[in-house]
């Protein structure tokens, strides 16, 4: 939705046409600032970033630092814009600010496709959002099985108990549909582990698992809601 938003700003497409990075800059700002979104990205119809946004934090103050002429066109998310004519399509991009999952939609012009509008949040913060009441912890792998965050406290992305062996990394992603459980100790408590595939779109993102302390009961429907 905050993708197409952005997309749908007047100004948008003159400024990718002409390649103004200086006409983007103010409405990308403002996008940002209004939505609370940690960057925006906007290539043209090639994956060439016309301009981005990304939030820094310096103490108290936020402010955005500006980029222009990254070539974004081999990554995953951009790709499937511009090959696969995706509506909209997902993935986690490596920042100065630390990774991010990015939203892609079209950028269009009379129905023309002329660029790709990005937008995109911390994981941390995604995170957060996804614990929703609070229960439980999250952890999120990468497309390689590759820890990326957790949210548990201390966070320890090197945790060996948090880590995924290749096979059983596959195993989680041929399966959907269902939770794949698995129990673990975490700080010195029992745990139960919930796994399953992070979906947006066709491609799964990586693997997403709930961590409930094995004192919670049901964990299955926990873990599905």
């Amino acid at each position: 939705l905050e993708a197409q938003r952005v997309a749908f700003t007047r100004g948008m497409a003159d400024a990718v046409r002409s390649r103004s990075a200086t006409g983007l800059q103010p409405i990308l700002e403002s996008s940002a600032r209004l939505a609370n979104l940690d960057s925006i990205i906007v290539t043209d119809a090639q994956g060439i970033e016309v301009a981005g946004v990304l939030r820094v934090e310096r103490q108290s103050n936020v402010a955005y630092t500006v980029s222009t002429d990254t070539d974004l066109h081999v990554q995953l998310v951009v790709r499937a814009v511009l090959d696969e004519n995706a509506v909209d399509a997902a993935g986690m991009l490596r920042t100065p600010s630390g990774l991010l999952l990015y939203t892609a939609v079209p950028l269009l012009d009379a129905d023309q496709r002329i660029g790709i509008v990005l937008i995109g949040r911390a994981l941390d913060k995604v995170l957060v959002d996804l614990i929703a009441d609070g229960m439980a912890d999250l952890a999120l792998y990468g497309s390689d099985g590759a820890l990326l965050q957790t949210t548990t406290h201390p966070v320890d992305t090197t945790a060996s108990e948090l880590i995924l062996s290749p096979d059983v990394f596959q195993q989680i992603l041929a399966v959907p549909d269902q939770l794949t459980l698995h129990p673990l100790q975490l700080n010195n408590q029992a745990y139960q582990a919930a796994y399953e595939p992070l979906q947006f779109g066709v491609q799964p993102l990586g693997v997403i698992a709930i961590l409930l302390p094995d004192s919670v009961p049901a964990i299955t429907q926990t873990g599905q809601q």
